[in-house]
């Protein structure tokens, strides 16, 4: 036993042990200090921890495609830029998490909310590289659980407390139906390996009898993964959970949880399951119901937007509504384009998102509620903070010239190798009309509306630090998109498709 670690290349895993380390380290410190000890400052170990790995992933990117832990935790370029986006994601979360309320009555669970939002990344992580159902459902279920606990943290507020359990018991239902789901899998193949089961997959897809149970594990795992992302109609977790848990919280679960779902579904879907996507009875078939998900969310997300009045349930319909616009690439999946589309919206995506809840955290701080009317009238109160939420918003909306105008874009090539090109584009133009409505009407309330209040609005130093470097990033990939898409374009996102025999011989 001791002769097969040692053969494991544990230097691979720098940024997973840095993170691991910034857990011990803060869950140490947390029982060793006295409890009359301010925490406030474990923040900074925390975003420490993070920038630690951030660092390591970057160092990683030069080196050649790697399988660690028996072939089931994979480094390669897909994994790396992903891991990269977590990171940068939940680095610029924490800077909000570390701003505090005085006296906020869960100033004494700092740590534990620290330790959980980092344990949430590791497990994010995980997903990314995993090619492996059993890694997979690790790194899926230790980013749930802690991501359950964060929710519930303020467990002295009624709607954090009902959104802890609703998530709990929808996020519990959505991991049988994977689990279910992929019984049927195990079932005719007999493995748990990606690439092992696209493989035998293969040799059975033409099968009547083995069809029907492929086609059952993969409705199954769908349903369960559509939960995770909110996706429509499996989305009704997503606004009880988003106006109950702080606004960093939700932010994370609006980026870091949302890019996660998305990445396995393209491993999932171009590695195991790719024989049934090519499949001459089902593809067709499969290919169509990506399809109508994908439009379903995108009309769901926008039109029940329109009758929110709270600001966190209005991005957070939102949010199923960009699931929508990311899922339009997974209907055609052979184009080549899908990789790079797919990392510049997400990229896009963090900054808007994480910039509105920046913004959001900011105002319900000194309003004490996050209701469309705490936001009357912000442009005298704070013309920097609506300005901010204005770009935001713009991007959000998808208005020309915008950061999320261009990210759209990008994702509407794709559908032109499809099939399904006219249900995906109208749609899509349809439902961005429809959003400029409930986005508009945030920035009608904050520069026409009435502010209930006269009092400026103070910004301490670290959301100010996070929405300064999201409006430069948004900013400068509406004026600049180039830079960021040539980075993509030259990422080899193959190889994280194929087995490492195949990435040796194709450098023959």
């Amino acid at each position: 036993m001791n002769n097969v670690f040692a053969q494991i290349e544990w230097s691979l895993l720098t940024p997973e042990t840095t993170i691991i380390a910034g857990i011990v380290l803060l869950l140490v410190m947390d029982l060793v200090f006295p409890s009359s000890l301010s925490r406030k400052w474990f923040g900074f170990i925390g975003l420490a921890s993070v920038l630690g790995a951030l660092v390591f992933v970057v160092n990683q990117l030069p080196l050649k495609p790697a399988e660690i832990l028996f072939g089931t935790y994979r480094l390669d370029p897909m994994s790396l830029v992903f891991k990269l986006l977590f990171l940068t994601s939940t680095a610029l979360i924490m800077l909000v998490a570390m701003d505090r309320k005085k006296a906020d009555k869960t100033d004494r669970y700092i740590a534990e909310e620290y330790i959980l939002m980092l344990s949430a990344l590791l497990g994010a992580m995980f997903l990314a590289s995993s090619v492996d159902v059993i890694t997979l459902f690790i790194g899926l279920e230790l980013l749930s659980i802690s991501s359950y606990i964060l929710v519930g943290m303020r467990k002295h507020e009624r709607l954090a407390t009902e959104a802890a359990w609703k998530y709990v018991i929808y996020g519990g239902v959505s991991s049988a139906f994977f689990l279910y789901g992929y019984s049927f899998l195990y079932g005719v193949s007999g493995t748990t390996n990606l690439f092992s089961l696209g493989q035998s997959l293969a040799e059975v897809v033409q099968s009547t009898q083995s069809d029907l149970f492929i086609i059952a594990g993969f409705c199954l795992m769908l349903v369960g993964f559509a939960f995770k992302i909110s996706l429509a109609p499996f989305h009704m977790w997503a606004p009880d959970v988003y106006q109950g848990a702080s606004s960093p919280v939700a932010s994370f679960l609006a980026v870091v949880s949302k890019a996660a779902g998305i990445l396995f579904l393209i491993r999932f879907l171009l590695i195991g399951m790719y024989p049934l996507l090519r499949s001459e009875i089902w593809g067709e078939n499969v290919m169509w119901a990506l399809a109508i998900l994908a439009a379903v969310s995108m009309i769901v997300g926008n039109t029940v937007a329109l009758r929110q009045r709270n600001v966190k349930r209005t991005l957070a319909y939102s949010g199923v509504a960009q699931a929508g616009y990311l899922f339009i690439i997974f209907p055609s999946l052979q184009s080549n384009l899908i990789f790079v589309s797919v990392g510049f919206y997400l990229v896009v995506y963090m900054f808007m998102t994480i910039g509105a809840f920046a913004i959001v955290h900011v105002v319900s701080k000194e309003t004490g509620n996050d209701e469309l009317t705490s936001f009357d009238g912000l442009v005298r109160r704070s013309p920097g903070l609506a300005t901010a939420m204005a770009l935001f918003l713009f991007s959000l909306a998808g208005i020309p010239l915008t950061a999320g105008f261009i990210g759209k874009v990008n994702l509407s090539l794709n559908t032109f190798a499809s099939s399904h090109m006219w249900l995906l584009i109208s749609t899509l133009l349809v439902t961005t009309v429809i959003s400029y409505y409930y986005y508009f009407r945030i920035v009608q309330r904050m520069f026409v509306g009435k502010a209930t209040s006269d009092q400026k609005i103070s910004i301490s130093i670290f959301p100010a630090l996070t929405i300064l470097v999201v409006v430069l990033g948004t900013i400068g990939l509406g004026i600049m998109p180039d830079i960021l898409l040539s980075k993509l374009e030259a990422v080899k996102w193959g190889y994280g498709l194929i087995p490492l025999e195949g990435i040796q011989q194709l450098k023959n």
